[in-house]
C-alpha cells in the first residue's frame, strides 16, 4: 500500500510482506521493546519468525515504522496462542464444542447459499424480509467459525 498523496511524509498503512527488510527490522525492534516483558523467554531469532508467519500490519510516518497499534495486540495474542510451553510455534487446536459450533455455521451457510442459488422465490416481494435476511446472512458464512473448522481440520490431519 502506498500513500495516497504525492507527500512522502503523509503517514500510511504499510503490509508487512510488502515492508523492506530495514523496515521490518525497525517495527520489529519497537515491538520488542514493547511484548518483550510479556514474552521473556523469547529469543530474537524467534522473534523473526514470529514476525515473519505473523506478518502484523505496519504504520508509516516519514522514516519511522512500526507495528500498528491495534495489529500490536492483535500479534501479541496471536504469539500468546502459538508459542508453547516448549517455545515450540503450532497452531491453535479447537475441538470439542467450538468445533461442534463451526461445523454448523458452516454447514448452515452452505445450505443458505444452495437456498439462495436454487430458490427463485427469494425474489418474490411477498416472502418476508426477515426470513430473506436471514438466509442472505447465513449465506455470507461467519469467518470465526471457518478459522476454527479449517484450524481443526489441518491440526487433525498434521496429527497424523
Amino acid at each position: 500500500m502506498e500513500p495516497t498523496s504525492s507527500d512522502p511524509t503523509t503517514p500510511y498503512f504499510l503490509a508487512y510482506d510488502l515492508a523492506t527488510p530495514v523496515e521490518r527490522m525497525q517495527a520489529m525492534t519497537h515491538a520488542i521493546a514493547i511484548l518483550e516483558p510479556r514474552f521473556p523467554s523469547i529469543s530474537l531469532n524467534r522473534w523473526v519468525e514470529l514476525f515473519d508467519r505473523g506478518t502484523p500490519l505496519l504504520w508509516k510516518a516519514a522514516t519511522t515504522v512500526q507495528v500498528e497499534r491495534d495489529a500490536l495486540a492483535v500479534f501479541a495474542d496471536w504469539v500468546d496462542w502459538n508459542v508453547g510451553e516448549k517455545g515450540r510455534i503450532g497452531p491453535p487446536s479447537y475441538e470439542g464444542e467450538a468445533f461442534y459450533l463451526a461445523n454448523n455455521l458452516i454447514l448452515y451457510q452452505q445450505m443458505a447459499q444452495e437456498v439462495i442459488e436454487n430458490v427463485q422465490v427469494l425474489s418474490n416481494p411477498q416472502v418476508d424480509y426477515t426470513l430473506r435476511s436471514l438466509i442472505y446472512r447465513l449465506a455470507g458464512g461467519n469467518s470465526v467459525a471457518e478459522k476454527v473448522h479449517w484450524t481443526q481440520m489441518n491440526h487433525a490431519r498434521n496429527r497424523n
